[in-house]
């Protein structure tokens, strides 16, 4: 079990920071992810080593721009879908946001973004050492985006909205997951987990 109790100084100093310069969750509330979760990414990046990153379900920006601005990442790239796509989303305000809003905070940086329904994306030969899942939060989409973050080969993959109100299909889908040789990683006052690939054991009724 990791909390933010085992942050580095640095890494809450620079979460503070961050969010004292762009007020991010003051600004959208309940859709925004709070300052926990992101010393919980900062943290993580910050113990593992990992030098890239992938977010399915950016929406404006601000956690790959958190992310983009520390100075162990290398690359970034986000995944993430607009209104005239047509996609059945679970909440309402990704499914209604336009093209344009979708990473809005991260424009004119280098910051990769890429509009695809990930349930039926073409991954390559893709690799990332980092990836957050906070995209469809229904069931399936979570059961799929999981196998297909596992097959990206990454360090660490961390999903938001565990145990959260509202999410019940997050909860789900990572309790259907059995973990091996280490717990699920949980972090204080966050709804953010993660697990390093190997520990990860798919269920049967996933395959």
């Amino acid at each position: 079990m990791i909390i933010h109790d085992g942050a580095t100084l640095e890494v809450i100093q620079y979460v503070e920071k961050f969010h004292r310069k762009f007020r991010f969750p003051m600004l959208y509330g309940i859709w925004a992810t709070a300052k926990a979760d992101h010393i919980a990414m900062i943290n993580v990046i910050e113990r593992y080593d990992l030098r890239t990153f992938l977010e399915i379900g950016t929406w404006k920006g601000y956690t790959a721009l958190l992310v983009y601005l520390f100075d162990k990442v290398e690359r970034v790239k986000c995944i993430d879908i607009h209104k005239d796509m047509g996609v059945e989303f679970e909440h309402d305000h990704h499914k209604l946001s336009p093209k344009e809003e979708i990473g809005e905070y991260f424009k004119n940086t280098f910051i990769e973004l890429l509009f695809a329904d990930t349930m039926y994306y073409k991954k390559g030969n893709e690799q990332h050492d980092f990836i957050f899942i906070d995209g469809n939060h229904a069931y399936e989409y979570v059961v799929n985006d999981t196998k297909l973050a596992i097959s990206m080969n990454p360090k660490v993959i961390m999903w938001h909205d565990y145990m959260s109100l509202g999410n019940e299909g997050v909860t789900q889908a990572i309790n259907e997951l059995e973990f091996a040789g280490s717990q699920l990683l949980c972090f204080d006052k966050s709804i953010c987990v993660a697990a390093r690939p190997e520990d990860i054991k798919i269920p049967e009724m996933w395959k």
